[in-house]
C-alpha cells in the first residue's frame, strides 16, 4: 500500500540527498507511491524545490507507473480515452468547474466505467495515479483537443468566462502559452478551427487491479 507521509518525507529527502523548502507539498502529490517518492522530486528544477517557484501544474509520471497503468486504461484515441482526458483535465487544476465542464458524450460514457466516478460537483478516480497516467500519455494534440471541447461545452453551459478561458489556452499552442499572453492564446483558439475534437472509436478498458 502506499507509505504514511513521514516515510513519504523519508523517502524523498533520500533520493534528493538533502531537505527542501517544497518537499511537504510534492510529497502530498505523490500518493505515497515508493516509485514515484523516489523518482519525481530529482527531476525537478532547483527553484521549484528550492520554493521558489510553484510546482508544476503537471509532475513528471515514471515511466513504469505509465506502463502498469497503461494496461487497464483504453487505447490512447478512443472514445473512452478522450473521455477520461477530458475528466482529467476538467479537475482539478483551478479554475475547475468539476464535471459540469464535461461534454455530454464524456458523462455517458463515464457513466460505465469503473475507473472514475463522476458526481454533479466533482470526479474521483478509483487510484489517484490513473488521472496522472492518463495526461501523461496524451501528446499535445489530444490535450488541445480536449480542452477545445471542454471549453465548448463550459460556454454552451454558461459556466464562468474564466472556466472557459482557462480550457480556450489549453487549446492553444504550446509556443503561445509559454510567451505568457493567455488572452491572445484564447482569441487565437477562438480564430482557429483546428482544435476542433473529432470522434473515434473506442473500447472498454479491463477491470482496474484489486
Amino acid at each position: 500500500g502506499p507509505l504514511d507521509l513521514e516515510a513519504s518525507l523519508a523517502v524523498s529527502r533520500a533520493a534528493l540527498g538533502h531537505d527542501t523548502p517544497a518537499l511537504p507539498a510534492l510529497v502530498a502529490r505523490l500518493h505515497g507511491n515508493p516509485l514515484a517518492l523516489r523518482d519525481v522530486p530529482p527531476r525537478l528544477a532547483s527553484e521549484v524545490l528550492a520554493g521558489r517557484a510553484p510546482l508544476p501544474a503537471d509532475l513528471p509520471v515514471p515511466e513504469a507507473l505509465v506502463d502498469a497503468w497503461s494496461a487497464v486504461l483504453p487505447e490512447p484515441g478512443s472514445d473512452l480515452a478522450v473521455a477520461l482526458l477530458q475528466a482529467a483535465l476538467c479537475t482539478p487544476a483551478p479554475p475547475a468547474a468539476g464535471p459540469r465542464a464535461l461534454p455530454t458524450a464524456a458523462t455517458r460514457l463515464l457513466a460505465d466505467c469503473p475507473l472514475v466516478t463522476v458526481a454533479s460537483d466533482r470526479v474521483t478516480w478509483s487510484n489517484p495515479w490513473l488521472r496522472e497516467v492518463a495526461l501523461a500519455r496524451a501528446d499535445e494534440g489530444a490535450r488541445r483537443r480536449a480542452h477545445a471541447a471542454l471549453a465548448a461545452r463550459a460556454g454552451a453551459v454558461l459556466l464562468a468566462p474564466s472556466v472557459v478561458a482557462h480550457h480556450l489556452v489549453g487549446a492553444s499552442p504550446t509556443s503561445c502559452r509559454r510567451r505568457g499572453q493567455p488572452q491572445r492564446c484564447a482569441r487565437r483558439t477562438l480564430d482557429d478551427g483546428s482544435s476542433a475534437p473529432s470522434p473515434v472509436r473506442g473500447r472498454s478498458p479491463r477491470p482496474a487491479p484489486g
